[in-house]
């Protein structure tokens, strides 16, 4: 019996049709990009509405030098973090950064058992001891019920290593004045050159959440809806519909269906998300995008990505499908997908060594082995400019690990759907793809 298309067309249809119309889709389709909105805007949103608070820190100064320093804080205030150019609450991130703690310093017939007391009470947010040491000048621990808050370990260490420079400068007969220029801190501005040697402003934050965004949407599709369809078609096996199926359709034809259908609500899915990220990107006030777009996608890259996708779904999902097939229990298939769910995770994996050397031969010889090709490839043409010989080339072989990988998932699928009783062993899967 020839290939028939149109029944391959058919099952598309209904795996399309069958999905999207469900609320599960609809939800889900929703609420993702709602949550990533919120994930980007309420911390922001947050620190603009809740006022600051000073944490008040209590000093015991057993050195005898650092508390004569330390109460002098218009001489040592800590100076906010640069953030964009283009944010909104500049101000307001200074403003914390200058306040975020508060040194008291208590009368010397105050005890550390008296301060934890008031910690406890909450009257006190918590207690900074200074030992003297040999090597360091100084040596400092903090007692407190919440040692999680990032900003006020930070100022503590700032002011603590601002007065230790004063007084190392004072000891060796420098003028103190000169640890305010010592420490002032050369801000580096991010210029990208592109093809032809144009350059325009860019970011490292920008490009580096790029490269994990697209790094990681492309597991994130791939994983998900290859379960999906190693689900559908287990379902289907095991409630018998295989067979009704395949009295008018051929293995090979349905799988292919099937695998057509669900990246196609893949991609749907992929373009609302997509329109809903751009929505938010520039909405978000803390926006790391500046003003010349540089962390945003290009035409290009979003035609790559969406490439990418299809071609890494067809590789993956003829897989996923196969062991759908083998499987008849969500147990088996679990344990039968690990190798797969860690070809995918290896790019993630790599994504830092990457990024560090994205033109490294390893790297480049990885992006043309078609099971690490899609994140790899992508996640390098979007940091960088790729030749267009590496992309139509990683292109290429991931199309060439298609038709193998359909090819032998195929021939699996095609015994294993209508296989019942025990999970089948390697050399009996070899048996099928090589007797076909």
């Amino acid at each position: 019996m020839a290939f028939d298309l149109r029944s391959v067309w058919v099952v598309t249809r209904r795996e399309f049709l069958e999905r999207v119309q469900k609320k599960s889709f609809l939800i889900f389709t929703v609420i993702t990009p709602l949550l990533f909105g919120a994930m980007m805007i309420l911390p922001v949103a947050l620190s603009l509405i809740i006022s600051e608070r000073v944490n008040k820190v209590a000093v015991i100064d057993h050195t005898g030098w650092m508390e004569v320093i330390l109460k002098r804080p218009e001489e040592h205030k800590a100076k906010a973090p640069e953030v964009a150019k283009n944010a909104v609450i500049k101000e307001d991130s200074k403003k914390f950064g200058e306040s975020a703690a508060e040194f008291l310093f208590p009368d010397p017939s105050e005890t550390l058992d008296s301060l934890k007391a008031k910690i406890e009470a909450k009257t006190l947010d918590g207690v900074l001891v200074l030992e003297p040491d040999a090597e360091k000048d100084a040596h400092a621990t903090f007692y407190g019920i919440n040692l999680s808050n990032p900003q006020l370990m930070a100022y503590m260490e700032r002011r603590l290593f601002r007065a230790a420079l004063e007084h190392r400068l004072s000891a060796s007969g420098v003028d103190p004045s000169l640890a305010e220029k010592l420490q002032n801190r050369i801000p580096v501005d991010g210029k990208k050159i592109e093809k032809g040697g144009k350059t325009k402003e860019g970011s490292f934050l920008g490009e580096y959440l790029k490269a994990m965004m697209l790094c990681m949407l492309l597991y994130m599709l791939i994983i998900i809806y290859g379960t999906t369809l190693m689900r559908g078609v287990m379902e289907e096996r095991n409630g018998k519909i295989a067979e009704v199926v395949l009295s008018s359709v051929r293995p090979f034809e349905w799988m292919l269906g099937k695998i057509i259908g669900i990246a196609s609500v893949g991609l749907f899915q992929f373009v609302i998300w997509g329109t809903a990220f751009a929505v938010v990107a520039f909405a978000n006030p803390m926006n790391f995008v500046n003003k010349a777009g540089s962390a945003m996608l290009k035409p290009t890259e979003m035609i790559l990505i969406v490439v990418y996708f299809l071609l890494g779904f067809f590789f993956y999902g003829s897989i996923y499908a196969a062991v759908g097939a083998m499987c008849s229990s969500e147990q088996e298939a679990q344990q039968m997908q690990m190798p797969v769910a860690m070809c995918l995770i290896v790019p993630i994996m790599l994504l830092g060594l990457l990024l560090q050397n994205p033109d490294a031969f390893w790297i480049q010889a990885l992006c043309f082995i078609p099971f690490f090709t899609p994140t790899l490839m992508m996640v390098r043409v979007s940091i960088m400019g790729v030749p267009w010989w590496e992309i139509l080339g990683s292109i290429a072989s991931l199309i060439v690990g298609i038709v193998i990988m359909a090819f032998l998932a195929g021939r699996v699928f095609r015994v294993g759907i209508l296989m019942t009783g025990k999970r089948p062993t390697i050399p009996e899967i070899w048996r099928w793809i090589r007797v076909g």
